[in-house]
Protein backbone atom coordinates (compact mmCIF):
# COMPACT_ATOMS: atom_id res chain seq x y z
CA UNK A 1 0.00 0.00 0.00
CA UNK A 2 2.94 2.01 0.50
CA UNK A 3 4.17 1.67 -2.48
CA UNK A 4 0.96 2.34 -4.14
CA UNK A 5 0.53 5.36 -2.68
CA UNK A 6 3.90 6.57 -3.67
CA UNK A 7 4.02 5.78 -7.09
CA UNK A 8 0.61 7.37 -7.73
CA UNK A 9 -0.91 3.74 -9.10
CA UNK A 10 -4.80 4.41 -10.37
CA UNK A 11 -5.44 0.73 -11.23
CA UNK A 12 -4.51 -0.99 -8.83
CA UNK A 13 -6.24 -1.59 -5.19
CA UNK A 14 -6.46 1.17 -2.82
CA UNK A 15 -8.02 3.56 -5.81
CA UNK A 16 -9.58 1.23 -8.55
CA UNK A 17 -10.06 -1.29 -6.10
CA UNK A 18 -8.91 -4.00 -7.88
CA UNK A 19 -6.13 -6.04 -9.40
CA UNK A 20 -5.35 -8.11 -6.40
CA UNK A 21 -5.61 -11.68 -4.94
CA UNK A 22 -6.29 -13.05 -1.55
CA UNK A 23 -4.49 -16.08 -0.79
CA UNK A 24 -4.99 -18.51 2.33
CA UNK A 25 -2.12 -20.68 3.80
CA UNK A 26 -4.46 -23.29 5.54
CA UNK A 27 -1.73 -24.89 7.31
CA UNK A 28 -0.31 -22.05 9.27
CA UNK A 29 -3.64 -20.16 8.66
CA UNK A 30 -2.01 -17.02 7.68
CA UNK A 31 -3.64 -14.77 4.61
CA UNK A 32 -1.17 -13.43 1.74
CA UNK A 33 -1.97 -10.38 -0.55
CA UNK A 34 -0.54 -10.57 -4.13
CA UNK A 35 -0.71 -6.94 -5.95
CA UNK A 36 -0.80 -7.30 -10.30
CA UNK A 37 -0.99 -4.39 -12.33
CA UNK A 38 0.80 -1.77 -11.60
CA UNK A 39 1.67 -0.88 -14.61
CA UNK A 40 0.11 2.98 -14.72
CA UNK A 41 2.59 4.31 -12.32
CA UNK A 42 4.60 7.21 -11.51
CA UNK A 43 2.45 9.59 -13.69
CA UNK A 44 1.53 8.01 -16.27
CA UNK A 45 -1.82 7.88 -17.42
CA UNK A 46 -4.12 7.45 -20.80
CA UNK A 47 -7.03 9.38 -21.66
CA UNK A 48 -10.04 7.75 -20.22
CA UNK A 49 -7.94 6.58 -17.20
CA UNK A 50 -9.94 6.73 -14.07
CA UNK A 51 -8.09 9.47 -12.58
CA UNK A 52 -5.87 11.87 -14.14
CA UNK A 53 -2.34 11.78 -12.48
CA UNK A 54 -2.36 15.03 -10.96
CA UNK A 55 -5.04 14.68 -9.27
CA UNK A 56 -3.15 11.60 -7.50
CA UNK A 57 0.16 13.56 -6.83
CA UNK A 58 -2.22 16.05 -4.86
CA UNK A 59 -4.02 13.24 -2.75
CA UNK A 60 -3.18 13.24 0.59
CA UNK A 61 -2.83 9.72 1.78
CA UNK A 62 -6.26 9.68 4.07
CA UNK A 63 -7.84 11.12 0.67
CA UNK A 64 -6.24 9.03 -2.03
CA UNK A 65 -8.78 6.23 -2.56
CA UNK A 66 -11.54 9.71 -2.95
CA UNK A 67 -9.71 10.49 -6.59
CA UNK A 68 -11.50 7.52 -8.06
CA UNK A 69 -14.59 9.61 -8.84
CA UNK A 70 -15.89 6.43 -11.22
CA UNK A 71 -16.52 4.97 -7.57
CA UNK A 72 -18.44 6.64 -5.01
CA UNK A 73 -17.80 4.96 -2.09
CA UNK A 74 -14.06 5.34 -1.03
CA UNK A 75 -14.49 3.12 2.11
CA UNK A 76 -11.47 -0.14 1.28
CA UNK A 77 -12.98 -2.66 4.21
CA UNK A 78 -9.84 -4.98 3.26
CA UNK A 79 -7.08 -1.98 4.37
CA UNK A 80 -9.42 0.49 6.33
CA UNK A 81 -10.36 -1.84 8.92
CA UNK A 82 -6.94 -2.86 9.81
CA UNK A 83 -6.08 0.38 9.92
CA UNK A 84 -8.77 1.41 12.82
CA UNK A 85 -6.35 -0.78 15.32
CA UNK A 86 -3.88 1.81 16.67
CA UNK A 87 -1.02 -0.48 16.18
CA UNK A 88 -1.52 -1.37 13.12
CA UNK A 89 -1.71 2.23 11.59
CA UNK A 90 1.35 3.00 13.91
CA UNK A 91 2.79 0.45 11.73
CA UNK A 92 1.48 1.68 8.42
CA UNK A 93 2.64 5.50 9.29
CA UNK A 94 6.51 3.68 10.15
CA UNK A 95 6.43 2.24 7.21
CA UNK A 96 5.64 5.56 5.12
CA UNK A 97 8.48 7.15 7.26
CA UNK A 98 10.77 4.18 6.41
CA UNK A 99 9.96 4.23 2.74
CA UNK A 100 10.39 7.73 2.29
CA UNK A 101 13.43 8.64 4.22
CA UNK A 102 15.61 5.70 2.75
CA UNK A 103 14.00 4.87 -0.43
CA UNK A 104 11.17 7.12 -2.14
CA UNK A 105 13.56 10.59 -2.35
CA UNK A 106 15.70 11.64 -5.22
CA UNK A 107 18.98 11.57 -2.84
CA UNK A 108 18.25 7.86 -2.87
CA UNK A 109 17.19 7.25 -6.24
CA UNK A 110 18.39 9.45 -8.53
CA UNK A 111 21.57 7.65 -9.63
CA UNK A 112 20.12 4.60 -9.98
CA UNK A 113 17.97 6.45 -12.36
CA UNK A 114 20.49 8.26 -14.16
CA UNK A 115 22.36 4.66 -14.50
CA UNK A 116 19.23 2.75 -15.88
CA UNK A 117 19.33 5.63 -18.17
CA UNK A 118 23.14 5.37 -19.45
CA UNK A 119 22.23 1.25 -20.29
CA UNK A 120 18.86 1.52 -22.06
CA UNK A 121 19.46 5.16 -24.38
CA UNK A 122 21.26 3.75 -26.75
CA UNK A 123 18.53 1.78 -27.73
CA UNK A 124 15.92 4.31 -27.36
CA UNK A 125 17.47 6.25 -29.90
CA UNK A 126 17.74 3.77 -32.02
CA UNK A 127 14.27 2.16 -31.62
CA UNK A 128 12.60 5.93 -32.62
CA UNK A 129 14.37 5.33 -36.03
CA UNK A 130 13.18 2.10 -36.86
CA UNK A 131 10.99 1.43 -39.54
CA UNK A 132 7.20 1.52 -39.50
CA UNK A 133 5.86 -2.81 -39.97
CA UNK A 134 2.51 -2.55 -39.46
CA UNK A 135 0.21 -1.35 -42.01
CA UNK A 136 -2.74 -0.45 -39.62
CA UNK A 137 -4.66 2.65 -40.45
CA UNK A 138 -8.13 2.38 -38.68
CA UNK A 139 -9.60 5.02 -36.34
CA UNK A 140 -7.86 4.05 -33.33
CA UNK A 141 -4.69 4.15 -34.09
CA UNK A 142 -2.81 7.17 -31.68
CA UNK A 143 0.34 8.11 -33.42
CA UNK A 144 2.45 9.96 -30.52
CA UNK A 145 5.92 10.67 -32.64
CA UNK A 146 8.26 10.55 -29.44
CA UNK A 147 11.74 11.62 -29.95
CA UNK A 148 14.97 12.17 -28.26
CA UNK A 149 14.01 15.25 -26.85
CA UNK A 150 10.66 13.91 -25.53
CA UNK A 151 12.63 10.69 -23.81
CA UNK A 152 15.76 13.11 -21.89
CA UNK A 153 12.52 15.30 -20.86
CA UNK A 154 10.77 12.61 -19.06
CA UNK A 155 13.94 10.85 -17.15
CA UNK A 156 15.69 13.55 -16.30
CA UNK A 157 13.12 16.96 -15.99
CA UNK A 158 12.30 17.82 -12.05
CA UNK A 159 9.74 20.10 -13.54
CA UNK A 160 6.87 19.79 -15.44
CA UNK A 161 5.21 21.96 -17.75
CA UNK A 162 2.87 24.32 -17.00
CA UNK A 163 -0.67 22.52 -17.01
CA UNK A 164 0.54 19.26 -17.58
CA UNK A 165 -1.77 16.31 -15.96
CA UNK A 166 -0.54 13.33 -16.78
CA UNK A 167 2.55 11.53 -17.94
CA UNK A 168 5.06 13.46 -15.68
CA UNK A 169 8.63 13.25 -15.48
CA UNK A 170 9.53 10.53 -13.32
CA UNK A 171 12.24 12.40 -11.29
CA UNK A 172 9.94 15.47 -11.15
CA UNK A 173 7.08 13.07 -9.56
CA UNK A 174 9.09 11.60 -6.95
CA UNK A 175 10.43 14.82 -6.15
CA UNK A 176 6.96 15.93 -5.18
CA UNK A 177 5.52 12.87 -3.95
CA UNK A 178 8.53 13.08 -1.28
CA UNK A 179 7.58 16.56 -0.46
CA UNK A 180 4.00 15.96 -0.30
CA UNK A 181 5.27 12.87 2.31
CA UNK A 182 7.27 15.12 4.62
CA UNK A 183 4.89 17.45 5.00
CA UNK A 184 2.35 14.76 6.03
CA UNK A 185 4.40 12.67 8.31
CA UNK A 186 6.94 15.66 9.93
CA UNK A 187 10.19 14.29 8.22
CA UNK A 188 13.04 15.49 6.98
CA UNK A 189 14.99 13.77 4.06
CA UNK A 190 18.69 12.98 5.15
CA UNK A 191 21.13 14.39 2.45
CA UNK A 192 23.30 10.94 3.07
CA UNK A 193 21.29 8.19 2.82
CA UNK A 194 21.71 5.56 5.47
CA UNK A 195 22.24 2.16 3.85
CA UNK A 196 23.46 -0.26 6.28
CA UNK A 197 22.12 -3.06 3.98
CA UNK A 198 24.32 -1.94 1.62
CA UNK A 199 23.36 -0.49 -2.51
CA UNK A 200 23.45 -1.86 -5.87
CA UNK A 201 25.91 0.14 -8.05
CA UNK A 202 25.15 -1.07 -11.72
CA UNK A 203 27.97 -2.36 -13.26
CA UNK A 204 27.15 0.10 -16.85
CA UNK A 205 28.06 2.92 -14.19
CA UNK A 206 31.20 1.22 -12.64
CA UNK A 207 32.96 0.90 -16.37
CA UNK A 208 31.46 4.39 -17.53
CA UNK A 209 33.54 5.93 -14.42
CA UNK A 210 36.39 4.38 -15.08
CA UNK A 211 36.43 4.87 -18.43
CA UNK A 212 36.32 8.77 -17.91
CA UNK A 213 38.52 8.36 -14.76
CA UNK A 214 41.45 7.11 -16.99
CA UNK A 215 40.42 9.65 -19.65
CA UNK A 216 40.49 12.35 -16.97
CA UNK A 217 44.17 11.37 -15.63
CA UNK A 218 45.72 10.69 -18.94
CA UNK A 219 46.90 7.17 -18.63
CA UNK A 220 48.43 5.02 -21.12
CA UNK A 221 46.11 2.76 -20.86
CA UNK A 222 41.51 3.40 -21.56
CA UNK A 223 40.93 0.56 -19.18
CA UNK A 224 41.89 -1.01 -15.60
CA UNK A 225 41.89 -4.28 -15.07
CA UNK A 226 38.47 -4.25 -13.25
CA UNK A 227 36.72 -2.29 -15.83
CA UNK A 228 37.73 -4.60 -18.70
CA UNK A 229 36.47 -7.68 -16.93
CA UNK A 230 33.00 -5.57 -16.66
CA UNK A 231 33.38 -4.93 -20.16
CA UNK A 232 33.68 -8.64 -20.84
CA UNK A 233 31.33 -9.73 -18.66
CA UNK A 234 28.69 -6.80 -20.41
CA UNK A 235 29.85 -8.52 -23.95
CA UNK A 236 28.44 -11.54 -23.10
CA UNK A 237 25.40 -10.59 -21.53
CA UNK A 238 24.49 -8.41 -24.64
CA UNK A 239 25.84 -10.77 -27.76
CA UNK A 240 25.25 -13.93 -26.70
Amino acid sequence: MVMEYAAGSQDYFWVRPGNYYLYKNIEKNYWHFHDSDFHFTFGFAVDGAISDSKTLLEAKINDYAKTNLGIPISFRPLLDNLRTNKENEAFFMDAFKQFTEKVFNLNAVEKRIDAMVDLISEDVYSDLHLERISNFSGPELQVFNYNETYFESQVKDVDAQPGQINCFPIKYWIKTRQESLVQQLGITIPNKINTPLGYYEPAVHKVKEEMEGNIENGGNTIFTHQGLIYIIILSFIFFI
